[in-house]
């Protein structure tokens, strides 16, 4: 359900469970768990070639399937590098 479509808060919701701490997104808990692999590569990288077959310019798909790759491998621990790191990095 897209972020704005007004059924988003009726067939969605976030809930919590008790005595568990949500650390984040299936990325967060694939680094977490030291899992070795990352949706995050696959999606982005998917993204970043349809980008290029199109002509259209995806820097920051790129970036993050090149580095999220490297981070599942080598066990980069969750927050090892912060938000505003990669903002400057994408030069946002």
């Amino acid at each position: 359900v897209g972020l704005n479509d007004p059924r988003r808060g009726t067939v969605m919701s976030m809930g919590t469970i008790p005595g568990m701490t949500r650390i984040g997104s299936s990325s967060t808990q694939s680094l977490v768990r030291g899992a070795g692999s990352i949706e995050t590569d696959y999606l982005n990288g998917e993204i970043a070639l349809l980008a290029r077959q199109t002509g259209v310019a995806a820097p920051m798909n790129e970036w993050f399937a090149r580095h999220a790759f490297t981070w599942a491998r080598t066990g980069i621990a969750h927050g090892s590098i912060s938000r505003d790191e990669v903002k400057a990095t994408l030069g946002l």
